[in-house]
């Protein structure tokens, strides 16, 4: 009789390890924002820069911005708490919590994709999820004390969450300011940096013990019950060890943290491997967001204008904008992607990457000397390069058009606001819309189409303007290794 293909016996080694690899992206992310010591992320202000200064925000991240300063607070605690507390439920052997842990996930995956534009990273990010939803041996388990066990390890795990919310976060209400009839409330990180360095060290050690653990197990299950050949399930659960110690070498990066001798000495063992596959970007660490970009300077305010006390949050993203030499007139040039033209809507790209528009963010944070192939890509606009003319989204230079000069300037942008308390509190601030608008419910003002998404102000200069055929760009070029060829 043929054995149909559901009644196959299905081993569970190979979860763990992308269980752990999903613990390791979400953990890493979370602790290297407390390990920066990044005000915005201790003082839970992050998200009031992040949607105008991420790297290309998406349609809805005009009106994200707009939403009370104490949500968005509250909204980087939520994040903070499942990136670095929450993921050790993906590592349980009970299916029902590592649910909730990877719902959590999804949820806070969706958020992202909803106003920001970071490729395919967050769909792998949810694809990663779905391991830890599985069935598994540990599941299905049933011994005599087995419900009470099971009652123990998950009413021990949400005491430890709840102790950690309620001790990581200092909540005081702010007196109001300016006739405002009600305070408003304030949150602020307050852990100690010792108990921070003790909970990643412990932490990280738990998360590959229990990764190891439970893929032992499966394997002695798997060799046991006579499902697999003795080879096969070993050589399973070989292959899944060695994954889940190469995957868990990148948390030495977060430093003086890790201090477990048995922990580091077994990593450092097989760190020569390592070594040969980190050259082909296999196995590597995360660090998402470390410190927030677009942060400005507040100079001539005191601390207690903003927020809650809060010094104002003062959004200065920093954008690079091309602009080119036409019939006499200095004329933008558009990308597709990126913020430009202060009217138009930041739009959804994401799956797609547009690593021209990404890369001109990251350029901003730096100088041309840093980014010489800026200067290859203002050279090859001035020659008329079809390939490079088809990156950009400018009418003029696809129907021929060539400009004598090209230059970049950088500006520092914001969002436009809607007419509110917290937006009030912010100087030199643009609201968009006309008094009518600009007196209607602030939940209305939040939701609406602005007529215009940014306001900018010219900060300098980022590279002089070069003319087609200059020695001197071709000098630089040449330099640092860029040809002189087009192939249209």
């Amino acid at each position: 009789m043929v054995r149909r293909k559901r009644d196959l016996p299905s081993s569970n080694v190979g979860v763990w390890p992308l269980r752990l690899l999903l613990f390791k992206l979400m953990f890493m992310s979370g602790a290297v924002k407390i390990q920066a010591n990044c005000p915005t992320w201790l003082q839970f202000t992050a998200l009031e820069y992040h949607f105008a200064t991420q790297c290309l925000p998406g349609p809805f991240a005009w009106n994200a911005h707009q939403l009370n300063p104490t949500f968005l607070r509250c909204s980087v605690f939520a994040t903070l708490l499942i990136e670095i507390v929450l993921p050790f439920l993906l590592l349980l052997p009970f299916r029902d919590m590592r649910i909730i842990g990877a719902k959590l996930q999804i949820v806070l995956q969706v958020l992202i994709i909803l106003t920001g534009n970071y490729n395919f990273f967050n769909l792998l990010t949810i694809i990663l999820c779905l391991p830890a939803m599985e069935h598994d041996a540990f599941s299905r388990i049933q011994f005599k004390y087995s419900r009470i066990c099971r009652f123990l390890v998950q009413t021990v795990t949400f005491i430890f969450i709840f102790w950690f919310a309620y001790n990581a976060v200092s909540i005081k209400k702010v007196s109001p300011l300016d006739g405002e009839t009600h305070g408003v409330f304030d949150l602020e990180w307050v852990l100690a940096k010792e108990f921070m360095e003790g909970f990643v060290n412990v932490g990280v050690s738990i998360a590959f013990g229990l990764a190891f653990l439970f893929n032992l197990i499966s394997f002695l299950r798997d060799a046991t019950t006579g499902s697999f050949l003795q080879f096969d399930a070993t050589a399973r659960a070989t292959i899944c060890s060695l994954f889940i110690a190469f995957i868990s070498i990148p948390f030495l990066s977060l430093g003086y943290q890790i201090r477990n001798e048995t922990f580091q000495s077994t990593l450092t063992a097989i760190y020569p491997s390592f070594h040969h596959l980190q050259k082909m970007h296999l196995i590597n660490g995360y660090g998402l967001f470390r410190r927030m970009t677009g942060v400005g300077v507040n100079t001539h305010l005191s601390n207690e204008w903003g927020w809650a006390g809060r010094p104002p949050s003062v959004v200065a993203r920093p954008e690079i904008i091309l602009e080119g030499f036409f019939d006499g007139k200095w004329e933008e040039i558009n990308f597709r992607w990126k913020p430009g033209p202060v009217h138009l809507r930041p739009k959804q790209v994401a799956p797609h990457q547009p690593r021209l528009d990404w890369q001109m963010w990251f350029a901003s944070l730096g100088s041309y000397h840093h980014n010489p192939w800026l200067i290859q890509l203002m050279d090859k606009i001035l020659e008329g390069c079809v390939p490079v003319l088809n990156l950009l989204d400018d009418d003029r230079l696809s129907l021929g058009k060539k400009p004598s000069q090209v230059r970049a300037l950088l500006y520092e942008y914001d969002f436009t606001r809607i007419n509110s308390t917290w937006n009030r509190r912010i100087p030199e601030v643009v609201f968009d819309g006309n008094k009518n608008i600009l007196q209607a419910p602030v939940w209305k003002q939040v939701l609406r189409v602005p007529d215009t998404y940014w306001t900018r102000k010219l900060v300098k200069h980022y590279t002089p303007a070069i003319e087609r055929n200059n020695t001197s760009v071709r000098t630089f070029l040449k330099h640092n290794g860029f040809t002189k060829s087009c192939k249209n």
